[in-house]
């Protein structure tokens, strides 16, 4: 380690103790970044445990994953043509957003709300013209007679006058149909009040499709730069720790100070830290792209899965566009 590196060179008089002190203080510091770290994570999981309503302590295994896991849509390679250059990946981004719009539950409910609004405002213009028509109808009928009284008023045999019966069976039809002439503008405020209302359910689902459209390509911008930077920062690392490497054996000649191999330490540390980060943070960038389309690709079946595809390449067909 540098740290015995130090104690060899101070005792063959290479350096003075200070190298010493200075790799006793690094690997204290290194010591304590591991034990924040260790805290950080239980704090994570602890999170994680509350989001899934589990005893806040219960312990959990992780699992590793990466770009290639088949569980998500990076898994399938073919997934990579489709955004590989910006004239291909401007019309994945049209495609994306063509699935988060007609999946988007919002835009959904709107659609219902506007139908029913445009009934409302039909029924309101038909008032002007179309009259109320009311029909009645009613039927009595007397099952059966009996009893003192029931045959009505009788008079004497030698009085030779009748009185007429009811009869059992009774029965009217009623037909109103009524047309106000003048109902002081009501109709009028009922039909404009109506119209408004569905004006207004109009502009608020192109108001809420416009801010579905620009969550979508917003994410999907972001995560087409995280996912080209993942290279970007692999090379990054790769070539700090080849000039980590160069100076490690300067340090151990005596061509350089221990400030520099200190430099070059952390300028590894940090690029190989940046390198794996790049993975994650594309991953949850992808996750800010389903999210905003409202479909997560590890919920879809494998025929789901296949249908997505064959739109995409449909929807790329009559782009005009070739992979």
């Amino acid at each position: 380690s540098n740290l015995e590196l130090a104690r060899l060179r101070e005792s063959v008089g290479a350096s003075g103790r200070s190298d010493v002190y200075r790799w006793e203080s690094e690997a204290a510091t290194s010591r304590k970044n591991v034990i924040d770290a260790n805290a950080q994570v239980e704090v994570a999981k602890i999170e994680m445990n509350r989001i899934l309503n589990r005893p806040l302590e219960e312990p959990f295994a992780t699992e590793e994953t990466a770009t290639d896991d088949p569980a998500l849509i990076t898994g399938e390679k073919k997934i990579f043509a489709y955004f590989d250059n910006p004239r291909t990946f401007d019309v994945f981004r049209d495609f994306m957003v063509q699935e988060g719009v007609s999946a988007a539950p919002e835009l959904q409910q709107l659609d219902a709300a506007i139908a029913a609004q445009k009934r409302a405002k039909a029924a309101t213009s038909r008032a002007f013209w179309v009259p109320t028509v009311a029909l009645q109808a009613k039927v009595n009928n007397v099952f059966s007679r009996s009893g003192a009284g029931s045959e009505g008023f009788q008079l004497p045999p030698s009085i030779p006058l009748t009185f007429p019966s009811a009869q059992d069976l009774n029965w009217n039809v009623g037909l109103q149909i009524s047309l106000p002439l003048f109902t002081g503008l009501n109709r009028v405020a009922e039909d404009e009040q109506a119209r408004v209302e569905l004006d207004r359910l109009v502009l608020e689902r192109e108001s809420a499709q416009l801010a579905i459209s620009q969550r979508i390509r917003s994410a999907t911008h972001i995560a087409g730069a995280s996912h080209a930077g993942i290279e970007q920062a692999r090379s990054a690392a790769e070539a700090a720790r080849k000039n980590l490497e160069l100076v490690t054996d300067a340090y151990r000649s005596g061509a350089v100070a221990i400030v520099t191999l200190l430099d070059a330490q952390n300028a590894a540390l940090v690029a190989e830290q940046a390198a794996a980060n790049a993975v994650y943070g594309f991953l949850i960038d992808l996750m800010r792209v389903e999210r905003a389309i409202g479909q997560f690709y590890f919920f879809r079946t494998e025929q789901e899965k296949q249908a997505l595809f064959n739109r995409l390449e449909e929807f790329y067909r009559k782009a005009g566009v070739r992979l």
